[in-house]
């Protein structure tokens, strides 16, 4: 394989051999980008599109149809059984994959829809992912067996694993165990990605509310409409994501402690707020009133699904 990144104005693009055959016009540059050749792992597609906008309805409605809130309130778990059985919900969630995996991502016409595509792909992994591993078992934890290391997901025409979307795509950390082994063109792509979402910006580390892990332990899935991350509500939507995990004592932070993210992605807050506190001041309903910053709350990696 081979990759070179081209700029035209402010905007950037890359030459791939082993993209699909397509032209892209470079707006403003009187020249055009050609792609030819296959995916990485023999994956063909027809054509990277170049759109502004996505709705992902592809997702929402599975997402509406098969997550609920548990009892207590306090938790969005998902009927992962019953979405296995559902062909019609299987297809809708396949054919969005395969938009996300067809639209360039750099074409998006904004930092909200760029956010929103990587969002929404991450969470539309982790629910493939389980409805392909755990066979049935509620006690499968994703924790195991590199489920978040597996390259198995196709973004804007290029096979990554959720590690490489999380660690590599959103929050740049080239130093991270799942990254360090990407070299050449995949992870050329990784970093144009990232520089082109954050756009200089440090990274905004409410996504951390936003990404769902499968895991008892992670922020909630989104359980109210549009059930999926909007551009034209996303800052609206981060917030809220945000303030109810915080104000969850068992999984954000309260008197028992703090959510063990704070103690993975503590650079990603500091850089974001100036420190964890300060973080947690500025979007828990109580602020600091009542959390023990001292104490970290073991993750819950029991699968979040519906009994």
């Amino acid at each position: 394989m081979h990759a070179t990144i081209e700029t035209c104005g402010n905007r950037r693009y890359v030459r791939a051999a082993w993209l699909p055959v397509v032209l892209l016009l470079v707006d403003g540059c009187g020249q055009y980008t050609t792609y030819d050749g296959s995916l990485p792992g023999g994956n063909p597609i027809e054509g990277l599109r170049e759109v502004e906008r996505l709705q992902h309805h592809g997702l929402a409605g599975p997402v509406q149809q098969y997550t609920s809130r548990t009892v207590d309130g306090s938790y969005i778990v998902v009927d992962y059984d019953a979405w296995s059985e559902d062909p019609e919900a299987l297809h809708l969630l396949d054919d969005y994959q395969a938009t996300l995996a067809t639209v360039l991502p750099t074409a998006l016409e904004n930092h909200a829809e760029r956010l929103a595509y990587w969002i929404n792909g991450y969470n539309a992994g982790v629910i493939r992912g389980v409805l392909d591993h755990y066979n049935g078992d509620h006690g499968y934890r994703v924790i195991e067996g590199g489920f978040f290391d597996e390259a198995r997901y196709t973004f804007g025409g290029v096979q990554l694993s959720l590690n490489h979307v999380e660690q590599g795509v959103v929050r740049g950390d080239f130093q991270h165990d799942s990254m360090i082994s990407v070299t050449g063109d995949v992870r050329d792509m990784i970093t144009l990605w990232h520089e082109d979402l954050w756009d200089g910006d440090v990274v905004d580390a409410r996504v951390h509310a936003a990404l769902n892990c499968a895991a008892l332990g992670c922020p909630n899935l989104l359980a109210t409409a549009p059930f999926v991350y909007r551009a034209d509500v996303l800052e609206e939507q981060l917030e809220t994501a945000t303030r109810q995990w915080l104000d969850h004592p068992g999984k954000g932070a309260g008197p028992q402690g703090i959510s063990q993210l704070f103690e993975w992605y503590v650079e990603d807050f500091a850089a974001d707020a100036g420190s964890v506190e300060d973080f947690i001041a500025a979007h828990r309903s109580g602020g600091l009133l009542g959390v023990d910053v001292t104490q970290i709350i073991p993750y819950d990696w029991t699968l979040n699904i519906a009994e």
